[in-house]
């Protein structure tokens, strides 16, 4: 096995990615046939906050609420008693306008080359679905925000049934605790015309996953030749034994902040701890993918410098000289400025020419100086010809 720490530079990185037998082999299209598998982690970039992280993830964010412990939220039992908190939590995960990270459009990269067999995915944020991954290789492990139901008598509603619930109440609860007000909100919840209380398709503890997840894990893992496992702490179940059910012949990566505790090497694993877009970046350069990724990711190429060297460059613009993003352009102005200063100077040479205030090498001086300035302003004004 393979382990590069997160403090690992560049240039280590770089060095060890390209030795490794597994790189090596997805460089050359040898590994056909790969499995992804993605958590929170690959979110956090996009504005995404995890859950289990101390101080900003989720959990340490319902403390406000008394509950017996952060878990709860998503089980059917504390919900029943008080889906308030839930109603919070889902607020912050509702997909909205957030922009999938290099980590999701790795896996839409993959999915372009045809390479990608699956992704299985933690996450209900959606954003795996705005990077533009395929319906029929995504495999939404804890469900989503598509529909919702009723936990009493099972009927269906909408998205946007519940959407228009979720926002009301979080922010009238959010109002009235501001105001210190203690009211029951029970009828700002979701009800059904049972009066059964309506929750997301979003899977809790104790619930099944879905058939299409128990299906595809089954065929998939004993026929794909690569995993990929990334962002996710492993400590959900069933999800977290994934890794496990992989055939001992078949190579897996996994790239996390920290090593998952579930997860036991095994000779030939790769293991990459630190951000995930940075390592995905990283890898990407040493497979030669970078251009492909950027631009799905809509990054634009950083332009190549000019070897000519002009006038300009010589004698940079103040702008330049004080190291200001300005530097590039001059305004109008400050063009008009220089020309005016720089007959200041001639007109100034005229004049005590006449009087014969000057000596030559003074009016000599002068004039350098004049023509200095002009040149400036006039290698600002007039651009420079194409080749």
């Amino acid at each position: 096995s393979a382990l590069v720490p997160c403090h690992a530079n560049s240039q280590a990185m770089a060095k060890h990615l390209a030795g490794h037998p597994l790189v090596r082999q997805l460089r050359n299209g040898e590994l056909r046939s790969i499995v992804v598998l993605t958590g929170a982690g690959i979110s956090v970039n996009a504005g995404v906050p995890d859950f289990r992280t101390p101080g900003s993830g989720l959990y340490d964010n319902l403390d406000k609420y008394d509950m017996p412990e952060p878990e709860a939220v998503f089980t059917l039992s504390y919900f029943r008693s008080n889906p308030l908190p839930f109603f919070q939590l889902a607020k912050e995960l509702w997909p909205c306008d957030r922009k999938p990270t290099a980590t999701h459009m790795f896996v839409r990269l993959l999915q372009q080359k045809n390479l990608l067999r699956r992704q299985f995915t933690q996450n209900i944020d959606e954003l795996e679905r705005a990077a533009g991954i395929s319906q029929d290789l995504l495999v939404m492990a804890h469900g989503s925000f598509d529909a919702a139901h009723c936990i009493d008598c099972n009927q269906v509603f909408s998205r946007d049934f519940w959407q228009d619930h979720i926002f009301q109440a979080a922010e009238k609860d959010g109002r009235r605790r501001r105001m210190r007000k203690r009211r029951d909100l029970w009828e700002e919840v979701p009800r059904c015309t049972c009066r059964g209380l309506v929750k997301p398709d979003i899977v809790f503890f104790g619930e099944d996953l879905p058939d299409r997840f128990v299906y595809c894990s089954k065929r998939d893992f004993q026929q794909c030749d690569l995993i990929i496992c990334m962002g996710t702490s492993l400590q959900v179940e069933p999800f977290a034994s994934l890794l496990a059910k992989v055939p001992p012949w078949t190579p897996r990566v996994v790239i996390n902040r920290t090593l998952p505790s579930a997860f036991k090497e095994r000779p030939g694993d790769l293991v990459l701890l630190g951000d995930c877009d940075d390592r995905i970046w990283q890898l990407c350069d040493v497979l030669g993918w970078r251009s492909d990724l950027e631009k799905l990711s809509g990054i634009p190429k950083t332009p190549k410098r000019s070897e000519s060297r002009s006038m300009k460059s010589c004698f940079p613009a103040p702008a330049a000289i004080l190291d200001t993003p300005s530097a590039s352009a001059w305004p109008p102005w400050q063009n008009v400025a220089l020309l005016c200063l720089a007959l200041a100077f001639l007109a100034f040479v005229a004049y005590s020419c006449r009087e014969g205030s000057m000596s030559n090498s003074q009016i000599a001086g002068v004039l350098t100086l004049a023509l200095f300035v002009g040149g400036i302003a006039v290698q600002e004004e007039v651009p420079e010809q194409k080749k």
